[in-house]
């Protein structure tokens, strides 16, 4: 997760690239006790135990059911996992019968929701990327001005009219929720939860014994010498550390760049006149401004367009990851605070899958394959997928039970393609094998390991514990998340103090990954 500039190469950086670098660095720069404390915080937080039963109420009303069952369209293949019929992916025509089941058992408010996502959809259309972006397989077309106009070559990395995009839903968000709060009842909306509520005595309690035993984990840790992370190895040749902190060895100066007046201002940039370029040039932020009224409807909005605005990427570094996947998962539990869906009542769950969940996912590909957004502390093949993890896990949960299809079967494309429109674990490969470049045991090996196992008991289990280890447990996840009235960050249970080793201590971890959609291009271009 720590930034590199490599002041040699061809292609030199941008100011958007150098901002980006920056930003990273200083967010990065951390201890071990910053990531105990944080991480420690958060597992003993109300937040986290409301998530967590959030997620597996989920999970549960995907078991056994496809996408057309979660959605009310019992026409399509009535039954848990009896082999309905093949679907392709994008199929768009319903039946007039099923259209009007699935509308007659699906609350109002979770339609509302759908609405939403659609209107997001369309924002896409009136930010168009200004370069030239081939869009993957399966994506969405970029512009045709855009493409055949004089444009200038894509970056390999995220395109800024992302940054539009996440400026003009900032714009449009209180509208967009307002519109889908409209939709609960009169008599619900009178029991919202108040935005100023206060921990009680308990908590404030266990806070204050966590705080004592996080500051006593902090000296025992200045005693042994453990501090911020310093680079003692070797960097290669060309490459420096954007936080200023230099490798073993490491060149004191760049190697002089391609002759012309861009590169050679790049390769001469300093850290300070970087500083300053980030202080006056920077994005703007996408985080909503506290209302200046105390009332208890604008304070559900402004939290509730908190975790929508960092539900869809990060507006400084153009990337997306499983934190942002999180926030939209917060965004849902708060609107079932606010009487949107019912966490108790299994329909509502059944069709907050179906109709919202989903095509959020669908949403996130088409904004992935649109700007090229960057994987957000990806893990390369070393990791489950560069840019999400519960349309596996909740997908795995709906093939529970499945007579036919089995973990092995995803090896097969004609399963992808049948199937790929009733199961989102199944769909999720389908869209990872027409992005990614080469075979799918080199891209993703961990999901081509999960091929040998038998049954997907198994698998959804062993992705539920990988999900608490590698999101929830992860401090570059727990670092962003957002407290709120919704989800405090109270303590509901002592605090424990869970020693978190160094996250991303090797620098190779920290360069900018290129999105898999840029290399895709550049592999049909050959």
């Amino acid at each position: 997760m720590f930034a590199l500039v490599n002041k040699g190469r061809d292609d030199e950086y941008t100011v958007d690239e150098k901002l980006r670098e920056i930003d990273v660095a200083n967010e990065n720069l951390h201890s071990s006790t910053d990531y105990t404390g944080k991480v420690s915080i958060f597992h003993a937080s109300a937040a986290y135990s409301r998530l967590l039963a959030f997620l597996q109420a989920v999970s549960a009303a995907c078991q056994g059911r496809t996408l057309r069952q979660l959605r009310g369209e019992d026409g399509a293949g009535k039954g848990k996992n009896n082999a309905p019929a093949l679907a392709q992916a994008d199929e768009k025509t319903e039946s007039k019968a099923d259209s009007t089941t699935s509308s007659s058992t699906t609350p109002p408010s979770i339609l509302a929701l759908r609405t939403m996502l659609s209107e997001l959809e369309k924002m896409i259309d009136e930010c168009p990327p200004a370069d030239k972006r081939a869009p993957a397989s399966g994506g969405s077309s970029v512009s045709a001005s855009s493409a055949s106009s004089g444009a200038a070559p894509a970056s390999r990395f995220g395109s800024p009219a992302f940054r539009t995009f996440l400026t003009l839903l900032k714009d449009r968000s209180h509208t967009l929720i307002d519109a889908v709060l409209d939709k609960v009842e009169p008599e619900q909306q009178q029991s919202w939860p108040d935005m100023n509520a206060q921990p009680d005595e308990q908590a404030k309690k266990w806070q204050e014994e966590g705080m004592e035993k996080l500051r006593q984990f902090k000296e025992q840790q200045e005693k042994s010498g453990k501090g911020p992370h310093k680079h003692t190895h070797t960097l290669p040749p060309g490459v420096v550390i954007s936080h200023g902190a230099p490798g073993k060895e490491a060149p004191t100066t760049a190697p002089a760049a391609p002759s012309s007046s861009s590169s050679s201002a790049a390769a001469s940039s300093s850290s300070s006149s970087a500083s300053s370029l980030l202080a006056t040039n920077a994005p703007p932020s996408a985080s909503p401004v506290p209302p200046a009224t105390s009332d208890n409807h604008s304070l559900i909005l402004h939290h509730l367009s908190r975790y929508l605005l960092q539900s869809f990427g990060d507006i400084r570094r153009l990337d997306y990851g499983t934190g942002h996947e999180l926030n939209f998962m917060c965004f849902l539990y708060a609107l079932s605070q606010c009487g949107v869906l019912d966490m108790s009542n299994q329909l509502h769950l059944e069709r907050v899958v179906g109709w919202v969940f989903d095509p959020y996912v669908t949403l996130m590909r088409k904004l992935q394959t649109t700007y090229w957004l960057e994987p957000a502390g990806s893990r390369g093949v070393w990791g489950l997928d560069d840019y999400c993890f519960l349309p596996f896990l909740f997908g795995a949960s709906q093939l529970i039970g499945h007579k036919h299809i089995k973990p092995k079967s995803v090896r097969y494309q004609e399963i992808l393609d049948g199937f790929s429109g009733d199961y989102m674990y199944l769909a999720s490969i389908r869209f990872i094998m027409s992005v990614k470049t080469c075979s799918f045991a080199e891209h993703s090996p961990m999901l081509n390991d999960i091929t040998i196992i038998k049954i997907w008991n198994i698998v959804h289990d062993g992705l539920w514990r990988m999900y608490l280890a590698e999101v929830l447990g992860k401090f570059a996840v727990v670092q962003h998340f957002i407290y709120s009235p919704f989800l405090p960050e109270w303590p509901v249970k002592p605090v424990e103090v869970e020693e978190v080793k160094e996250e991303a201590p090797c620098c190779g971890d920290a360069i900018h990954f290129p999105s898999s959609f840029a290399a895709r291009q550049a592999s049909t271009q050959v």
